[in-house]
């Protein structure tokens, strides 16, 4: 009801006129409109409708079959063309995400530890499978054989398969005096950029011990 309030008389009046005007012009111009319009129409459905006739009916069968066939075989094509087409820009794209993922990490090893740690990580995914292809096992069989110590790595790769965060750790020197510790911790403690740089050249050496152990195994297997 508040609506139809607000609807204006001079709205209506517009309204009222147009559908006037409209049925006005539809009166008036019924014949142009039917002989422009319609009588072209009619006569082109019933020309078709002729032409269809006059065809034996086996040549139209004939035709609407190998228009279909066609339609199907470009349907085909085209598909294979798409279906074709993914797998290649998808290799090509997963090549350089990868190749852009190790990049980013390689450079953020001197500046952020979880940079390191997924480094780490991704390293031993990569050796995993890579132990796994040559042995021809699963990688939940390289672990147990790795547990077990029937599986012949050197303990620098097994160490990075059991515990990636100890492979990660700098190693230090043995000390006998207890200052010469505490003096190592304060300089860890008051010189991150150093420790980090530390971290970074020591995990840097091991990736390349690490990558270095992989194309042997690669090599080895073809």
């Amino acid at each position: 009801m508040s609506k139809l309030r607000r609807v204006r008389p001079a709205q209506l009046l517009i309204a009222a006129l147009v559908l006037i005007g409209v049925g006005v012009l539809t009166f008036a111009l019924r014949d142009a409109v039917r002989e422009a319009v319609v009588i072209p129409l009619a006569y082109a459905v019933w020309l078709t409708d002729l032409l269809l006739r006059s065809l034996p009916q086996s040549l139209f069968l004939a035709v609407l079959l190998i228009i279909s066939v066609v339609i199907v075989l470009r349907g085909l094509l085209q598909a294979g063309a798409r279906s074709g087409d993914p797998p290649l820009r998808s290799v090509a794209g997963s090549a350089r995400s990868r190749l852009g993922f190790w990049a980013r990490q390689l450079g953020n090893l001197d500046h952020s530890q979880f940079a390191r740690e997924q480094t780490a990580q991704e390293m031993r995914s990569l050796m995993l499978k890579t132990l796994a292809h040559t042995h021809q096992l699963d990688p939940n069989e390289v672990m147990a054989r790795l547990r077990s110590g029937t599986l012949n790595v050197p303990p620098e790769i097994e160490a990075l398969l059991r515990n990636r965060q100890g492979w990660m750790q700098v190693e230090q020197p043995g000390s006998a005096h207890p200052l010469a510790s505490l003096w190592r911790r304060l300089c860890r403690t008051f010189q991150p950029a150093r420790r980090m740089t530390d971290q970074a050249a020591h995990l840097n050496d091991k990736l390349k011990a690490a990558i270095d152990y992989v194309e042997a195994q690669l090599g080895n297997s073809t």
